[in-house]
């Protein structure tokens, strides 16, 4: 089994997430939402915590991958107050 690694660049270093790492968070939306809904909305939640020294990779419309549980605890507390969705940890 090969291990996916995803690359971010951050100003002068260079950040791996190893994906087999299961540090996740989904974002779960009513029934019926657009795929492309959910999708716009989680990147623009990636960047937000981008902004905030929290590096993400999402792997689909509603799911955000953390370097570490710290990271995702942080995240978690961040965007639970938002109408639009709830926040679930995928272990």
């Amino acid at each position: 089994m090969t291990t996916a690694i995803s690359t971010i660049a951050h100003s002068s270093s260079t950040v791996s997430i190893h994906m087999n790492t299961q540090h996740k968070l989904r974002l779960v939306f009513e029934s019926g939402t657009a795929e492309e809904f959910k999708d716009c909305i989680t990147a623009a939640r990636g960047i937000d915590l981008y902004v905030r020294n929290i590096h993400t990779v999402q792997t689909n419309a509603n799911t955000l991958v953390f370097e570490s549980t710290r990271d995702r605890m942080y995240a978690q507390l961040l965007l639970s107050n938002d109408p639009l969705y709830t926040v679930v940890e995928i272990d």
